[in-house]
């Protein structure tokens, strides 16, 4: 009887590592195809900013580049918690921000070539910040799921509520019947 139920529990939690594990492949996939559509986005806000409205125009790029920061850190750890991601994304956005208060020469020339300007940018700016979190913290509502769909039941809830199931006393032929169940 004990071994029985040792047996599902122990397929229940195979299971769920298993689900767990596909699931966090298939986001993997998901977080770099935002990323690199954040990417285009953000470039296409810098290339084409006379076109689109001034305040857009304006804080547009800051923010896609936040939003790109967490989709990024999502990606290359997708273990992490989302409070864990935003912690991580914010501070990261925060210190390039407060990085060019350092005006060395050396520093000047990386932020003059392409990609220099697009990681380290060129100015300290108090909107920037503001742009980052609201980045990070849009980013990090769209991916909990609060904004486009309701709460979902989390996997490790699941397996819990099916851990006490099979771990309440049922009766010798109730379990028979199940295991036989199970095997057909």
């Amino acid at each position: 009887l004990g071994d029985v139920y040792k047996r599902q529990i122990q397929l229940n939690f195979i299971n769920l590592h298993h689900t767990k594990t596909l699931l966090r492949e298939k986001q993997t996939w998901i977080y770099l195809a935002i990323t690199s559509a954040i990417i285009v986005l953000g470039l296409a806000s810098e290339k084409h900013g006379d076109i689109l409205p001034e305040f857009i125009a304006e804080y547009s790029g800051d923010t896609l580049w936040a939003a790109m920061v967490y989709c990024g850190i999502r990606f290359l750890f997708p273990s992490l918690s989302i409070l864990k991601t935003i912690v991580i994304s914010l501070l990261f956005s925060y210190c390039i921000e407060i990085s060019q208060l350092y005006q060395a020469d050396w520093a000047n020339t990386v932020r003059n070539t392409t990609l220099g300007a697009l990681i380290f940018g060129h100015g300290f700016l108090w909107s920037d910040m503001i742009c980052y979190t609201v980045g990070v913290s849009l980013s990090a509502v769209i991916d909990s799921g609060g904004l486009l769909s309701p709460k979902r039941e989390t996997p490790r809830k699941k397996a819990l509520q099916t851990y006490f199931v099979y771990s309440a006393p049922v009766s010798y032929t109730h379990l028979r019947a199940h295991e036989t169940a199970a095997n057909l």
